[in-house]
């Protein structure tokens, strides 16, 4: 019942003006700032094998906290729980 498309716009919304830098608009990896990463590249949203594999708890933890060895920062200071939650809903 929370996968509403007010949510989802809000969660995409979000993503393109944050996440997209270096996920890409598309969820592809492809972000402007993922052209300079070296180490760890930013994670393909748009691979369904990869995101069949994950809950929204997963995906939850991910944003607020970061995930350790790779580009992923936390993100919790800079968010609250809606906005997570809908972040979570348009992916």
């Amino acid at each position: 019942k929370y996968y509403t498309s007010y949510n989802i716009a809000h969660g995409k919304q979000f993503f393109l003006l944050n996440c997209a830098v270096c996920h890409g608009n598309e969820a592809d990896g492809t972000g402007p700032r993922a052209e300079v990463m070296r180490e760890a590249k930013p994670r393909v949203l748009t691979d369904l094998d990869w995101i069949k594999s994950k809950d929204d708890i997963y995906l939850l933890r991910s944003i607020k906290y970061g995930v350790p060895g790779t580009s992923m920062t936390p993100w919790g200071d800079l968010t609250n729980g809606l906005q997570r939650m809908q972040l979570v809903m348009f992916i």
